[in-house]
């Protein structure tokens, strides 16, 4: 091909692939042609997007594309570290030159090259490999050259599929994006979301409002939650996330950064959406579960219980008030309760009054002081729990 490119040349090329590198050992002749058309003819670079249930031929599109910086035969060259001067000569010959096509259809096409009257077949991709200056993986490589007249066959096939706007797209500007890429100065911070984008865009595309956590159950505001740390909590959603998704779910965390509450946590959660949870431990752990899961005076988290417990009920248990009255004499013996619902009482209004007086030291409110405190309004439910 070297030897046939000359001054005023018009090139036309159907290849799954394009890399700089191919035509870094073109570049003397290139530089002096009229033009380069250029078809891949497998989709890449195309603006639709592949649904999740194609995505196992997503992947060979993205190796067809990351071989504009060098395939993966190309390593040798990619080790010069001179991809950013070969990348920037391709972008400002591409603008000049060469126009770039796209196979939008799954329906197959043949591969060659079209120089003048001058055909190259097969040519697989416009690689060093397919030039013959880099060695790929077959034991060897046969391209065929023919002239005119099998060359004004394939020229006229190439017109035909190159003006069918419904089976191309023109991808251009996308190929110079990419290329344009590999020489831009870039910020760290920019490098770093691309990084995380790349590890994470396929787990954000599957995030749905009906994998997440709903937090209309309450779950936040329960005592457990408010005990975990931070990366705790992101593990928690995180699990719920993939109970949903997958079914399944292993936390691995080291020893002692708390994954029994974190446990914990995901079955209050199932717990407020009236599900059943079965709990699998080692004997010698069980009396922690048990404490942890029963109406125990050790238990940190005997609220979120009784939470549970009452979800749904508007009336009281007949037969615990009647223990309870009898325990009292129907109210009569109920000093240690009065005192309790004294403190009660005195803790709200001593935290109504810092809270008027934050509001009145940042500027919220016009006078210390100045709403009363009446009415069950400005009260939490009082609620005794008597635990055996």
């Amino acid at each position: 091909m070297m030897a046939t490119l000359r001054s005023g040349s018009k090139v036309a090329i159907a290849a799954s692939s394009f890399s700089i590198y191919a035509f870094q050992e073109l570049k003397e002749q290139l530089e002096d042609i009229s033009e380069l058309r250029f078809i891949f003819t497998s989709p890449s670079f195309i603006t639709e997007k592949a649904d999740k249930q194609k995505r196992e031929f997503y992947i060979p599109r993205l190796n067809r594309e990351r071989n504009l910086y060098g395939s993966e035969f190309e390593i040798k060259l990619r080790n010069e570290l001179s991809l950013k001067a070969v990348a920037k000569e391709c972008a400002e010959w591409i603008r000049k030159k060469a126009c770039f096509k796209s196979n939008r259809t799954n329906a197959g096409m043949p591969a060659f090259a079209t120089v003048d009257d001058t055909t190259y077949m097969p040519l697989n991709g416009f690689t060093t490999v397919e030039l013959g200056c880099e060695r790929g993986d077959n034991l060897a490589t046969a391209i065929t050259k023919m002239e005119t007249p099998f060359t004004q066959q394939y020229l006229r096939i190439f017109n035909q599929i190159w003006n069918d706007g419904g089976q191309l797209q023109v991808v251009t500007e996308q190929v110079l994006d990419n290329i344009t890429n590999a020489y831009r100065e870039n910020s760290p911070e920019f490098i770093y979301f691309v990084t995380l984008y790349n590890i994470f865009n396929e787990f954000l595309e599957d995030i749905s409002e009906d994998v997440l956590p709903n937090e209309a159950t309450g779950f936040k505001s329960s005592v457990i939650w408010n005990k975990l740390y931070n990366f705790q909590k992101d593990a928690a959603l995180a699990i719920i996330n993939k109970l949903e998704n997958y079914n399944g779910c292993i936390l691995a965390d080291s020893v002692g950064l708390g994954k029994t509450f974190t446990a914990l946590s995901v079955i209050q959660y199932y717990g407020n959406r009236n599900k059943s949870v079965l709990i699998l431990c080692p004997k010698k752990l069980h009396d922690n579960w048990v404490t942890y899961r029963s109406n125990y005076k050790n238990n940190p988290l005997v609220a979120d219980r009784m939470r549970r417990l009452c979800r749904g009920k508007s009336e009281p248990i007949s037969e615990l008030c009647r223990k309870f009255n009898a325990e009292t004499r129907d109210g009569q013996r109920m000093g240690t309760y009065s005192r309790l619902l004294g403190d009660a009482i005195s803790s709200l209004i001593a935290t109504k009054e810092t809270t008027d007086l934050f509001s009145f030291l940042e500027g919220d409110s016009g006078s210390l002081f100045g709403n009363e405190v009446k009415g069950l309004d400005d009260f939490e439910l009082i609620c005794f729990l008597v635990i055996r």
